[in-house]
């Protein structure tokens, strides 16, 4: 369950990492990233609980296209509904998805100016790991730390802290090969 939750919450961010060129796709325009080094706290259930995860990554305007196209292709191999809507200052995004012995639905709630800072909460259930439909929550706060990367990460790296660093453009040009 944590595992899913990880893998979950750090495909949210790669989504969000293109924010305005898929969700023009889907006639939901979000507010483009401000390009340079964010930081992304992932709470996994109720605060306190687990200790939250750290995610570092580095974008600019061609990282997060790239981003978000592959989170939407995921999406649309594994999601079988998808609805997209903004209201105000808030993007509400629901989906029911398919991922062979897991299924999972999801409500999320995306707010922020995406300049400095954005919040993505997500709930959901997930079936087929147990015997029972598991809730889970995971809440995502992201602040922008500065223009230029740290850590030697460049545009479309993604790193969890103490873990391994992903590069977005190295991730799409293997999947081409």
């Amino acid at each position: 369950m944590a595992k899913f939750a990880i893998i979950g919450a750090l495909g949210a961010a790669i989504l969000l990492n293109g924010a305005t060129a898929g969700f023009a796709a889907a006639a939901v325009d979000l507010p483009a990233r401000k390009s340079g080094y964010w930081e992304i706290e992932m709470v996994h259930g109720k605060a306190g609980l687990v200790p939250p995860t750290i995610v570092h990554t580095c974008v600019d305007a061609a990282s997060d296209k790239a981003m978000m196209a592959m989170g939407l292709s995921a999406m649309k191999e594994m999601c079988e509904q998808t609805d997209m809507q903004h209201q105000g200052d808030t993007y509400i995004w629901d989906s029911a998805c398919d991922m062979g012995i897991m299924k999972t639905t999801s409500h999320t709630v995306m707010s922020g100016d995406f300049q400095s800072t954005y919040t993505i909460t997500i709930t959901g259930e997930v079936s087929g790991l147990s015997k029972t439909p598991k809730p889970s929550l995971t809440t995502q706060n992201a602040k922008w730390l500065g223009e230029t990367c740290q850590n030697g990460l460049v545009p479309g790296d993604i790193q969890m802290d103490g873990g391994p660093r992903m590069n977005i453009n190295d991730m799409m040009k293997t999947m081409k090969d």
